[in-house]
């Protein structure tokens, strides 16, 4: 389980503050596929993750769009705490998780009672914005490769003894276009140049990275 201090959001805080949020935090469960919170929805509060992943995305013309995949010691919705605006994404469980919510209500009312910490908590929200925007920004900038790239290297973990590295989430072709904002046949293709270019190995829909991938396409 993720305690309170490895959530980004409140890793600054000190001991004693931690202590009293704890009393505001409900405990909640959520099965494989469940929706936690839909695009338009009323925003009345944050969920932390303790334990499982979350997808969250937008939808257009019955297309979705990943806006990212998050998992323990991560916050989702803290939008909410800052403006009235309904929630801006859909976030959905990948696998049976465990969270933590913080109602706005009690939110609120806690920084009026311990002013010392909303610079801490507005910084950490600033910095998840900025990161947001770095995202977007990419997105418009890149070209669909260099987003693929992107993708690839970020899902994969640490190399092997080998300097092999894994993506031990199962990925279809749709699913990296959804991540990435371009067709299912775009992919498939970048994908097959990578694995003729031995960059990549693609087994039961797990990618591995074989070795560097190159700059451009």
């Amino acid at each position: 389980m993720t305690t309170l201090s490895q959530v980004e959001l409140f890793s600054g805080l000190p001991n004693d503050v931690l202590e009293q949020m704890k009393a505001l935090l409900k405990r909640v469960r959520i099965s494989q596929g469940e929706v936690l919170f839909k695009e338009g929805d009323a925003a009345n509060g944050l969920y932390l993750i303790q334990k499982g992943r979350v997808k969250v995305y937008v939808a257009q013309d019955h297309k979705e769009f990943i806006l990212n995949i998050q998992g323990a010691g991560e916050a989702v919705g803290e939008l909410s705490l800052l403006d009235d605006e309904a929630r801006s994404a859909t976030v959905v469980a990948m696998e049976a998780c465990d969270l933590l919510y913080l109602s706005k209500d009690d939110f609120n009312a806690w920084i009026d009672q311990e002013p010392r910490i909303a610079r801490t908590i507005i910084i950490a929200l600033t910095q998840h914005i900025r990161r947001m925007t770095d995202k977007i920004r990419g997105l418009a900038l890149q070209d669909v490769y260099s987003r693929v790239r992107g993708v690839l290297e970020s899902l994969a973990g640490a190399p092997d003894t080998d300097g092999l590295r894994y993506i031990p989430d199962r990925l279809t072709q749709q699913d990296i276009a959804d991540r990435v904002g371009s067709s299912r046949e775009m992919i498939a293709r970048i994908l097959k140049e990578l694995v003729l270019g031995e960059y990549i190995a693609v087994e039961n829909r797990h990618v591995t990275l074989l070795k560097k991938l190159p700059e451009r396409f």
